[in-house]
């Protein structure tokens, strides 16, 4: 969504347009809240789970996919950032922090390898070696992957697995309405927006865009304590049902 559009739109449902009458808000500000707004609309959809108390007026495992496929990123042929022996096992090493986009959250991963497809998906795994169903085994197309610290970790029975596929959702664009300067800019990143650089978008298709702006709006109606603001919202939101 242009971003121009997203505040206009942010000030017009908190009142804070130009006006004598209600101060304007810094365009950092509403930028930061936007982007707040934007990985909160991630977590709400990709989890299911309300990490905050919004008002969202329908279950929200209804068009989940559709609402985040803008965000969903596929890469072939992920090499590991290591390799080494575990106990008779051997285990691949994927550094997801080094993704562009920027990786967020694992959806799913598979190995093309020449005994078929293995799929694999993240769980909380205890390897237990001497259990006959929890060990890896190439045989039976068995890994035991597990995520630590931005970090795919796959346990394997071989010594040699083909690079996975995988897919996952990255993280959103910060956006930026172009007429300041960021303030790691100020403190020495050369490489981060400042006053004069090409606005960025608000990072999310046009049909979902006024979700992000609610929630926005919501944070910061709770950051002053107003309401009445969250009344409205709580009226309005995303009525789909």
């Amino acid at each position: 969504m242009n971003i121009a559009k997203a505040h206009h739109e942010f000030k017009l449902k908190t009142s804070k347009l130009d006006s004598n009458h209600n101060a304007d808000l810094p365009s950092a500000f509403i930028d930061d809240l936007l982007y707040e707004a934007l990985l909160d609309y991630i977590e709400i959809f990709f989890s299911g789970n309300f990490a905050k108390p919004y008002k969202l007026g329908f279950e929200v495992t209804q068009q989940r996919i559709d609402m985040l496929s803008h965000f969903v990123q596929q890469i072939e042929n992920l090499s590991p950032s290591n390799q080494n022996a575990y106990y008779l096992y051997f285990r691949y090493i994927y550094d997801l922090s080094q993704l562009k986009p920027e990786y967020l959250h694992f959806v799913s991963g598979e190995y093309i390898t020449d005994c078929g497809i293995i799929q694999f998906d993240i769980d909380r795994h205890n390897l237990n070696i001497n259990n006959s169903f929890q060990k890896p085994s190439r045989k039976w197309n068995s890994i035991i992957p597990l995520m630590r610290d931005n970090k795919l970790i796959v346990t394997a029975g071989s010594n040699y697995l083909p690079n996975p596929n995988l897919t996952y959702i990255r993280k959103p664009q910060r956006p930026f309405l172009g007429n300041y300067n960021t303030l790691e800019f100020t403190q020495g990143d050369l490489q981060s927006p400042s006053n004069g650089d090409n606005p960025i978008d608000l990072d999310i298709n046009d049909e979902y865009a006024n979700i992000v702006i609610d929630l926005a709006v919501q944070n910061f109606s709770g950051i002053f304590d107003n309401n009445n603001q969250v009344a409205y919202i709580d009226n309005k939101i995303i009525k789909t049902t």
